[in-house]
């Protein structure tokens, strides 16, 4: 019983890292792609006022 514990205990941990992990890749993928629609919006606006 008790060593059963300990190993939802640990599988806990892990999971709350790899949340982390997971977390922190689709943030910065998230400022990527924001970033990648925002550069297309200003390029965009640029050649609307070359036009």
């Amino acid at each position: 019983m008790y060593s059963i514990f300990i190993f939802i205990n640990k599988y806990k941990n892990l999971i709350l890292h790899l949340l982390c992990l997971l977390f922190s890749m689709f943030y910065k993928l998230f400022w990527l792609v924001l970033a990648q629609i925002l550069d297309n919006r200003e390029q965009s606006k640029h050649k609307m006022i070359f036009l």
